[in-house]
């Protein structure tokens, strides 16, 4: 089971390794995600903070990729949610291994 320090802490190492430590530091946690929020039930970031769902607590591996998704958010924010400034940096990321080294701790 997965805790807020697991999170915090793989946030801190994709951090370091697939974003050269460019994110803000933001606390990682998992929480509550409010349906108001118009955001996925799985995850959201805000600049301050990343929220994941509580039920990704049984899944180390899904966790890691939601949270990987969120980075990406983070790293460029002024761009539309999913839009082709955040799939170009979710491609630079898989280019990176990013993905693999979820999968496979490659």
């Amino acid at each position: 089971m997965w805790s807020n320090w697991h999170l915090q802490r793989e946030f801190n190492n994709m951090n370091r390794k697939f974003f050269d430590n460019r994110l803000p530091r933001v606390r990682v946690r998992f929480g509550y995600i409010r349906p108001e929020c118009g955001t996925s039930f799985m995850g959201f970031c805000l600049p301050d903070r990343i929220m994941l769902a509580p039920f990704l607590k049984k899944s180390g591996k899904c966790a890691l990729m939601v949270l990987l998704h969120e980075m990406a958010h983070l790293s460029v924010p002024d761009s539309q949610n999913h839009g082709r400034k955040w799939v170009r940096e979710m491609h630079r990321l898989h280019d990176a291994g990013a993905f693999n080294s979820i999968l496979y701790g490659a």
